[in-house]
């Protein structure tokens, strides 16, 4: 009987502790994968704060008024066909008196 319960703790004893192992293991997991999950938090608060920062230092400010246009330096004259033809003619005789 003594061999007996004996082989049972050793049973128990030995299931307990592969049991002791392998939650060891998933704590460690656990463990990793929070470390990870932090580490990628971090790395995308520093990636949005880049972001920010850039946005802050792409952005430019552009100050426009509207046009002013003075009425006096528009000027609007009909043209007559004949003054037209007046002013190449000049031009043509005043070109042929400058060859002589």
């Amino acid at each position: 009987m003594k061999k007996k319960c004996h082989e049972l703790n050793q049973l128990v004893n030995d299931k307990v502790d592969q049991q002791q192992k392998e939650l060891n293991r998933i704590r460690l997991q656990i463990a990793e994968t929070i470390d990870v999950q932090e580490t990628t938090r971090k790395d995308l608060d520093l990636l949005a704060s880049n972001i920010r920062e850039l946005e802050r230092h792409s952005r430019c400010t552009i100050n426009t008024r509207s046009l002013l246009v003075d009425e006096t330096f528009v000027f609007i004259k009909e043209i007559a066909e004949y003054e037209l033809d007046l002013s190449i003619e000049e031009f043509i005789f005043l070109s042929k008196a400058l060859d002589y």
